[in-house]
């Protein structure tokens, strides 16, 4: 199973974020705050840069079954959105309104 960082670094580089910066933001260890027992891990991360992105991870293992549950919930803000959505697909709506 790959590990939260992981899956992390994997979600900000699709999003376009920098990897120096996503590199830099694992191994310090000020980012992650992290809740650990025998049987649960949170992990919570947040990276503010020109939009704000959180990334919570949970991960769960029982210890006398197989169980193994991981939990990313991302939130992204909406400016970030707007920043990286192109407009172009409504160059075609005109075109197919038409075709009726």
């Amino acid at each position: 199973m790959r590990s939260p960082g992981f899956i992390f670094a994997l979600i900000s580089i699709a999003l376009g974020d920098c990897p120096e910066k996503i590199f830099m933001m694992l191994m310090s260890e000020s980012v992650l705050p992290m809740f650990s027992s025998r049987s649960l891990m949170v992990s919570c991360r947040i990276f503010k840069s020109f939009s704000h992105l959180e990334f919570i991870f949970v991960h769960g293992v029982r210890v006398r079954a197989s169980f193994i549950a991981l939990h990313a919930a991302v939130q992204v803000s909406q400016q970030c959105l707007l920043n990286r959505l192109s407009f172009s697909h409504l160059m075609f709506l005109p075109p197919l309104s038409k075709m009726n």
